[in-house]
């Protein structure tokens, strides 16, 4: 994605974050986590913290610190519910020290982000390694459906 688009893409964003503030409240896809490690959303690094992750327009969700404001937006693609024992989780994709947002699901919705540049770069180094026993692995979280 060239410079231009992504900060077209950004600036719409904001634009429609701004229109949808009270329905913010009102998604039935949002949920609450405690993400214990640092994680990417595309190629942005966000810290280790307590997230609320929540629905923005159809196709694209906002991943918020909630003590720091850190924030990213993501497009996603939405599948059939997950059969879950808890009220929702976040699944990341582990390849070496780095790992990736992959899907966030709830009872009712289950949502894949989109595999960015960067994780497709990481995920080939991990095939790579995979001979060495080094590649890739996958985490989940348990979270709080709101």
């Amino acid at each position: 994605m060239n410079r231009k688009m992504l900060l077209a893409f950004v600036m719409v964003s904001g634009m429609a974050l701004a229109a949808v503030g009270p329905a913010w409240a009102q998604d039935p896809g949002a949920v609450n986590a405690t993400i214990p490690f640092a994680f990417n959303v595309g190629a942005k690094v966000l810290p280790a913290g307590n997230y609320e992750i929540r629905r923005l327009l159809a196709g694209t969700l906002v991943i918020k610190n909630a003590d720091t404001r850190d924030c990213a937006t993501a497009l996603v693609m939405d599948g059939a519910p997950k059969d879950l024992t808890q009220e929702a989780e976040l699944v990341f994709h582990q390849y070496g020290d780095s790992r990736f947002l992959s899907q966030v699901s709830t009872r009712d919705t289950q949502r894949e982000l989109s595999m960015s540049k960067l994780e497709r770069r990481e995920a080939s180094k991990a095939s790579e390694a995979a001979a060495n026993h080094l590649g890739s692995r996958v985490i989940y979280v348990a979270a709080r459906a709101q």
